[in-house]
């Protein structure tokens, strides 16, 4: 059954498990509670959103219909062009911008977003402290960070979850990272006002705002 949210000025309805492109079952619980639901999603007009990992831009584009100015990365040349064609479906050219990246964002200008948003993609780098160091230069102070990742369990967890969704690329729960709560330390370095939350110990969100510089915690 999908999850249906009104578009902005408008009678008009989207169907929010199109755009969350993953298993809505998964993550349309932990988007909702990161982005306040169908009203805190007006908050994104006007603002100026990074989405980095953006995959196949159907996140990019449900931020530029509720009004946000949207530079989506990708290190996947063949998901750009697919995004950069969503963007087209939705006539979004005048709010949302594609790029091919090399994993990283330090051709962006700094300070220059009001939200960082990421799903399913810091959960994996194994420079996590570099990567957020970046993404803390391309947010204006008090930025907000919005970040939706695969959790780390335990091995009996990591177990279950390769047998019910990842058998394609898990040869053993050895294979997967997911963000665990031993990092938070590295993203209290670079946001405060840190929030965590995890959802049926599968996803997890960490909201927080720009530090005005670095801190000394690590």
């Amino acid at each position: 059954m999908s999850y249906l949210i009104s578009k902005p000025r408008s009678h008009e309805q989207l169907d929010l498990d199109y755009f969350l492109e993953w298993p809505p079952q998964l993550w349309r619980r932990p988007f909702l509670f990161a982005t306040g639901g169908d009203n805190g999603l007006q908050d994104f007009a006007g603002m100026r959103v990074l989405d980095f990992g953006c995959r196949y831009g159907r996140m990019c584009c449900l931020f530029g219909i509720f009004g946000a100015s949207v530079i989506g990365v990708d290190i996947d040349a063949e998901a750009v062009e697919r995004a950069r064609a969503e963007v087209k479906k939705h006539h979004l050219e005048h709010r949302v911008t594609i790029l091919h990246t090399h994993g990283d964002v330090r051709h962006l200008k700094k300070s220059s977003f009001d939200i960082v948003f990421t799903k399913s993609v810091l959960y994996y780098r194994k420079n996590l402290d570099e990567i957020l160091g970046q993404l803390h230069a391309v947010l204006r102070p008090k930025g907000r960070v919005i970040f939706i990742e695969n959790y780390l369990g335990s091995r009996f967890e990591a177990k279950i979850r390769r047998h019910l969704f990842h058998r394609q690329w898990m040869n053993s729960v050895d294979d997967y990272v997911g963000i665990r709560k031993a990092q938070l330390p590295i993203f209290n370095k670079w946001f405060e006002n840190l929030q965590f939350q995890s959802f049926w110990r599968i996803c997890c969100v960490l909201t927080g705002t720009r530090r005005n510089s670095a801190s000394n915690f690590l």
